[in-house]
């Protein structure tokens, strides 16, 4: 497994980690500004393990694909990184 990857499932156990504690924090009916943090922190590890999924993925796929011969393949791999670039903006 790269190190990317490796980080990424490091941040997603303590995403998971922070969920389980928010679900717990909410069925206790603790303050909500204290949840808010949790999920807060939750949303934090999520978006460090997508930037590392990208980052792995932008210096093999995308620069594999780039250098291939196909045209619509070039141009549909451009497509997708616009795609994930607008899913995170509305994030």
């Amino acid at each position: 497994m790269q190190h990317n990857h490796k980080q990424a499932v490091i941040a997603l156990k303590k995403a998971q980690t922070h969920i389980k504690k928010v679900i717990e924090m909410i069925e206790a009916d603790e303050y909500c500004i204290d949840v808010i943090t949790q999920i807060m922190a939750v949303k934090g590890q999520l978006g460090l393990a997508a930037d590392k999924i990208l980052g792995e993925h932008m210096q093999s796929c995308f620069v594999s694909g780039m250098h291939s011969e196909d045209d619509e393949h070039r141009q549909k791999m451009v497509k997708e990184i616009i795609a994930v670039y607008k899913l995170a903006q509305k994030g």
